[in-house]
């Protein structure tokens, strides 16, 4: 589904009707808002280590050689690897170099230090951090930040694989928002949270298949 089919699914079940708002008005901006939460909702798992298969890329970085590189402008995670022991802390190759994640506190601790055992890299704010630092252009495989919706009117279809979880999240919303309707917002957000953990649970069954094979 479209991001306007979306609405207009989640407006009918919320109102029964077809009465929708005009694209750019304040309800429709409310709408966008509430699909963007649905959306944000979906993309949350990669916190809890689950990651939507349609949320990983890789991207060409250049790695200027001072330790301290700009990430691409639509990470939101790096990538855990797999192994025949299941999943393991995010790394990546420059050359022959394996650099390893480490929490943001160890890799300061060791750039201060001035030294590693080992290749490593870390996450501060926008940037990643390599020691010893990297030269040259590296792909980065990552997990990037699902597209949001900017009109009601907007015909892309979102990354979210369940479009029905999109639908009853935001008729949940109109539900509270437009009529505070408690019953039919219980209804839709059940049936939303219920969408997001079978999506969940497949997610995390493809991984663990992933990680044995």
């Amino acid at each position: 589904m479209t991001v306007e089919d979306i609405i207009k699914r989640a407006h009918r079940m919320a109102f029964a009707d077809t009465d929708y708002p005009t694209s750019g008005t304040e309800d429709a901006l409310v709408s966008v808002d509430g699909l963007n939460d649905g959306i944000a909702e979906w993309e949350s798992l990669v916190e809890d280590g689950v990651i939507p298969e349609e949320l990983l890329t890789s991207s060409d970085v250049v790695f200027g050689g001072s330790g301290t590189d700009t990430l691409p402008t639509d990470f939101r995670a790096f990538v855990p690897s797999v192994s025949d022991r299941g999943w393991l802390p995010p790394s990546f190759y420059a050359g022959s170099s394996q650099y390893r994640f480490v929490p943001t506190s160890e890799g300061m601790m060791r750039a201060q230090a001035g030294s590693s055992m080992e290749a490593i890299f870390w996450r501060e704010g926008a940037n990643i951090r390599t020691l010893p630092a990297i030269s040259g252009t590296v792909s980065l495989p990552y997990v990037k930040k699902a597209t949001r919706a900017v009109s009601s009117t907007d015909t892309f279809e979102p990354e979210c694989p369940n479009s029905e979880f999109l639908v009853s999240f935001l008729a949940s919303r109109m539900a509270i928002d437009n009529e505070d309707d408690t019953t039919k917002y219980q209804l839709f957000a059940s049936q939303a949270s219920e969408k997001l953990s079978a999506m969940a649970s497949r997610y995390a069954s493809r991984m663990a298949d992933n990680a044995r094979y």
